[in-house]
């Protein structure tokens, strides 16, 4: 059986590219696992995330762009480069762990379904931006009744989320890029971890720490 090569998209950085995937000219964010870019607020995660999304269409990649941090305008992402018509970028803006996991799952049911029917799909690259800014329903159930406690659903859902779309990402050929706060503890010794716990990191087949 013929081993498929495998393909990546351009971050716009050759040292990036060069981390992501040991080339620096051709390399760059998998075309068919979970890529995650980590780091402090400020650190230019979105940035890359345009840059990336740019690339992407310059391949023939449709966008899906979701927006937790309800950040982005479309007007603004022109200055990157970047196509907004319908056909090529679609914005959706939502911070709730369970409603983009509803989204995800069932978007990627229908193509899997299409693909399996024999239909060809269009290429289609997915961002996420960010996942440490989702809350869980508890979370806000909780706030509402003036409540403050650690929420250990939302780790446990985005962990879930992750998971379960990671292998069909890989038969459908769908990038899918993610980013997320990080922060130190406050141990004597400091560790660096992520934002919401570290669901993604377990699934992500790249992830790094950058700082400002």
């Amino acid at each position: 059986k013929k081993v498929k090569e495998k393909t990546f998209i351009s971050t716009g950085v050759y040292l990036l590219n060069a981390a992501l995937s040991a080339d620096m000219l051709k390399g760059g964010v998998s075309t068919s696992r979970i890529t995650a870019f980590a780091g402090e607020s400020g650190s230019g995660k979105s940035y890359l995330c345009y840059s990336v999304a740019r690339h992407a269409q310059a391949d023939g990649y449709s966008i899906i762009y979701i927006d937790t941090e309800m950040s982005i305008e479309l007007g603004d992402l022109t200055n990157h480069k970047i196509d907004i018509t319908p056909e090529k970028f679609r914005l959706i803006r939502s911070n709730k762990v369970e409603d983009v996991n509803i989204l995800l799952t069932q978007l990627i049911n229908e193509l899997k379904e299409q693909k399996l029917a024999g239909f060809e799909l269009p290429k289609l690259m997915i961002i996420l931006d960010s996942v440490g800014q989702m809350a869980s329903n508890k979370e806000i159930d909780d706030l509402l009744k003036n409540n403050i406690k650690v929420d250990f659903t939302k780790s446990k859902a985005l962990g879930s989320l992750f998971r379960s779309i990671n292998s069909d990402l890989g038969f459908l050929e769908i990038p899918f890029l993610a980013t997320n706060h990080s922060y130190l503890t406050m141990d004597m010794y400091p560790v660096e971890k992520l934002k919401g716990g570290n669901g993604l990191l377990y699934s992500a087949s790249v992830i790094g720490f950058m700082s400002k």
